[in-house]
Protein backbone atom coordinates (compact mmCIF):
# COMPACT_ATOMS: atom_id res chain seq x y z
CA UNK A 1 0.00 0.00 0.00
CA UNK A 2 1.42 3.31 -1.32
CA UNK A 3 0.43 5.74 1.77
CA UNK A 4 2.04 8.73 0.42
CA UNK A 5 0.45 8.75 -2.94
CA UNK A 6 -3.26 7.47 -1.60
CA UNK A 7 -2.16 10.88 0.42
CA UNK A 8 -1.70 13.28 -2.39
CA UNK A 9 -4.33 11.77 -4.31
CA UNK A 10 -7.00 12.80 -1.59
CA UNK A 11 -5.35 16.24 -1.12
CA UNK A 12 -5.53 16.49 -5.04
CA UNK A 13 -9.33 15.56 -4.70
CA UNK A 14 -9.51 17.97 -1.83
CA UNK A 15 -8.29 21.33 -3.87
CA UNK A 16 -10.29 20.12 -6.74
CA UNK A 17 -13.69 19.67 -5.12
CA UNK A 18 -12.99 23.09 -3.63
CA UNK A 19 -11.93 24.55 -6.99
CA UNK A 20 -14.93 22.71 -8.59
CA UNK A 21 -17.05 24.25 -6.37
CA UNK A 22 -16.18 27.91 -6.19
CA UNK A 23 -15.59 28.23 -9.59
CA UNK A 24 -19.39 27.41 -9.88
CA UNK A 25 -19.87 29.73 -7.51
CA UNK A 26 -17.86 32.84 -9.26
CA UNK A 27 -19.79 32.12 -12.07
CA UNK A 28 -23.31 32.09 -10.90
CA UNK A 29 -21.72 35.50 -8.89
CA UNK A 30 -21.02 37.03 -12.13
CA UNK A 31 -24.23 36.04 -13.81
CA UNK A 32 -26.09 37.44 -11.02
CA UNK A 33 -24.38 41.06 -11.32
CA UNK A 34 -24.86 40.52 -15.16
CA UNK A 35 -28.73 39.94 -14.95
CA UNK A 36 -28.60 43.14 -12.01
CA UNK A 37 -27.43 45.23 -14.50
CA UNK A 38 -23.99 45.67 -13.75
CA UNK A 39 -22.36 45.42 -16.94
CA UNK A 40 -19.19 45.61 -15.66
CA UNK A 41 -15.99 44.35 -16.49
CA UNK A 42 -15.50 42.95 -12.75
CA UNK A 43 -19.22 40.52 -13.21
CA UNK A 44 -17.96 39.68 -16.37
CA UNK A 45 -14.21 38.49 -14.70
CA UNK A 46 -15.95 36.80 -12.33
CA UNK A 47 -17.73 34.58 -14.69
CA UNK A 48 -14.59 34.03 -16.60
CA UNK A 49 -12.44 33.26 -13.57
CA UNK A 50 -15.01 30.82 -12.63
CA UNK A 51 -15.38 29.42 -15.75
CA UNK A 52 -11.59 29.23 -16.27
CA UNK A 53 -11.55 27.08 -12.65
CA UNK A 54 -13.95 24.86 -13.95
CA UNK A 55 -12.37 23.60 -16.82
CA UNK A 56 -9.42 22.38 -14.64
CA UNK A 57 -11.42 19.44 -13.41
CA UNK A 58 -10.23 16.83 -15.62
CA UNK A 59 -6.64 17.94 -15.02
CA UNK A 60 -6.85 17.16 -11.25
CA UNK A 61 -7.92 13.78 -11.93
CA UNK A 62 -5.67 12.89 -14.82
CA UNK A 63 -2.27 14.27 -12.04
CA UNK A 64 -4.15 12.14 -8.59
CA UNK A 65 -4.05 9.22 -11.10
CA UNK A 66 -0.31 9.56 -11.20
CA UNK A 67 -0.24 8.75 -7.81
CA UNK A 68 -3.16 6.80 -6.78
CA UNK A 69 -6.38 4.68 -7.64
CA UNK A 70 -9.55 7.33 -8.85
CA UNK A 71 -11.26 6.33 -5.35
CA UNK A 72 -8.64 8.29 -3.40
CA UNK A 73 -9.56 11.09 -5.15
CA UNK A 74 -13.12 10.72 -5.41
CA UNK A 75 -13.64 10.02 -1.55
CA UNK A 76 -13.42 13.88 -0.93
CA UNK A 77 -15.62 15.24 -3.27
CA UNK A 78 -17.81 16.45 -0.30
CA UNK A 79 -14.82 18.99 1.23
CA UNK A 80 -15.00 21.35 -1.68
CA UNK A 81 -18.67 22.19 -0.26
CA UNK A 82 -17.26 23.21 3.28
CA UNK A 83 -15.15 24.90 1.08
CA UNK A 84 -17.89 26.46 -0.51
CA UNK A 85 -19.52 27.19 2.86
CA UNK A 86 -16.44 28.94 3.80
CA UNK A 87 -16.31 30.88 0.50
CA UNK A 88 -19.99 31.98 1.20
CA UNK A 89 -20.00 32.93 4.64
CA UNK A 90 -15.93 34.67 4.60
CA UNK A 91 -16.39 36.43 1.14
CA UNK A 92 -19.62 36.86 -0.12
CA UNK A 93 -20.73 37.76 3.97
CA UNK A 94 -23.70 34.60 3.70
CA UNK A 95 -25.26 33.47 7.36
CA UNK A 96 -25.11 30.39 8.05
CA UNK A 97 -27.27 28.36 9.72
CA UNK A 98 -26.62 25.76 12.38
CA UNK A 99 -27.55 23.26 10.46
CA UNK A 100 -25.40 24.42 7.89
CA UNK A 101 -22.56 24.38 10.29
CA UNK A 102 -23.36 20.84 11.32
CA UNK A 103 -23.53 19.93 7.81
CA UNK A 104 -20.08 20.78 7.42
CA UNK A 105 -18.90 18.93 10.25
CA UNK A 106 -20.45 15.75 9.23
CA UNK A 107 -18.66 16.28 5.95
CA UNK A 108 -15.54 16.54 7.26
CA UNK A 109 -15.78 13.63 10.36
CA UNK A 110 -16.52 11.47 7.13
CA UNK A 111 -13.93 12.72 5.12
CA UNK A 112 -11.50 11.70 7.71
CA UNK A 113 -13.01 8.22 8.25
CA UNK A 114 -12.26 7.41 4.83
CA UNK A 115 -8.50 8.89 5.25
CA UNK A 116 -8.23 6.79 8.82
CA UNK A 117 -10.13 3.82 6.93
CA UNK A 118 -7.32 4.79 4.01
CA UNK A 119 -4.43 4.89 6.17
CA UNK A 120 -5.23 2.08 9.12
CA UNK A 121 -7.06 -0.50 6.80
CA UNK A 122 -5.84 -2.10 3.54
CA UNK A 123 -6.06 -0.14 0.01
CA UNK A 124 -9.12 0.11 -1.58
CA UNK A 125 -9.76 -0.82 -5.16
CA UNK A 126 -12.35 -0.10 -7.40
CA UNK A 127 -12.75 -4.13 -8.10
CA UNK A 128 -13.70 -4.40 -3.78
CA UNK A 129 -17.38 -4.50 -4.12
CA UNK A 130 -19.25 -7.62 -5.82
CA UNK A 131 -21.55 -5.74 -8.84
CA UNK A 132 -24.29 -7.27 -7.46
CA UNK A 133 -24.65 -5.47 -4.35
CA UNK A 134 -23.57 -2.59 -6.12
CA UNK A 135 -26.41 -3.00 -8.62
CA UNK A 136 -29.29 -3.97 -5.83
CA UNK A 137 -28.28 -0.92 -3.89
CA UNK A 138 -28.24 1.30 -7.13
CA UNK A 139 -31.33 0.20 -8.27
CA UNK A 140 -32.73 0.57 -4.37
CA UNK A 141 -31.87 4.00 -4.54
CA UNK A 142 -33.55 4.89 -8.01
CA UNK A 143 -36.51 3.35 -7.00
CA UNK A 144 -36.90 5.08 -3.39
CA UNK A 145 -36.16 8.38 -4.57
CA UNK A 146 -39.38 10.69 -4.28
Amino acid sequence: MDLAGNGVAMLLGVGSSATLHISQALMRLGIVRLRAGQRTAGARLLYTLGLLLNFTAPLWVMVANLFADTLWFTSMFATGMVALLLFSRLVLKEPVSPWQAWGAVAVVAGTGLIAAAGILGSAGTRNDFGLDLLLAISMAWVLLMP
